[in-house]
């Protein structure tokens, strides 16, 4: 008896757990999607900070890179790094933003840009990597559509494999169940 008991504890423990792999808390799902949404953004802010990386370049020049730092508004994606030329910070006539705009950190020496740009609100200088591309916003939302059709594909995947490993379970607790009857079932008879 205490066999069947332990066996049958062991069953509905399994049972449980399967009910709980099939139907994940609504926390969970709330925070993969949220988490979802929010690196969804970055992407689309990252192509975005670069549609400015436009107009005409009015000088190319080379620097040292000395030290790369993360933009706060567009996450992983934009680095600003610092520019020395000669031992002293990189500061150039035309504009004196010694920032360097990039996709990635570099280090050492690089060859850059000055890109001058005329708008609404004046004339602008940016400092670009040589050879970063202007991202047109059709590709930035491409892009996000892609990463929340490739997100959205492995939440369904992960779904999936939760409910097989549920089936699992419930077919191993259907197993011990079925083992437990056919050991109660053929008990030895008492010699008389």
């Amino acid at each position: 008896m205490g066999r069947k008991t332990e066996r049958s504890r062991r069953a509905r423990k399994r049972r449980d757990l399967a009910l709980r792999l099939e139907r994940p808390p609504r926390w969970a799902t709330a925070t993969l999607l949220i988490s979802s949404f929010l690196l969804a953004v970055e992407f689309l802010l990252a192509p975005l900070s670069f549609v400015r990386n436009g107009g005409e370049t009015v000088a190319v020049d080379t620097a040292t890179a000395t030290s790369c730092h993360r933009d706060a508004i567009t996450g992983w994606a934009q680095y600003g790094c610092a520019l020395e030329k000669d031992g002293a910070p990189y500061e150039p006539s035309l504009v004196h933003r010694p920032r360097l705009k990039t996709w990635r950190p570099v280090h050492g020496k690089v060859t850059f840009e000055i890109r001058e740009e005329h708008g609404k609100s004046g004339t602008s200088y940016e400092i670009v990597k040589e050879g970063t591309p202007r991202p047109s916003f059709i590709w930035a939302v491409l892009c996000v559509l892609v990463y929340f059709g490739a997100g959205g594909v492995i939440f369904l995947l992960m779904l999936k494999l939760l409910k097989g490993c549920a089936g699992l379970l419930r077919r191993s607790a259907g197993q011990g169940a079925v083992e437990a009857g056919q050991a109660n079932a053929v008990k030895p008879q008492k010699s008389s």
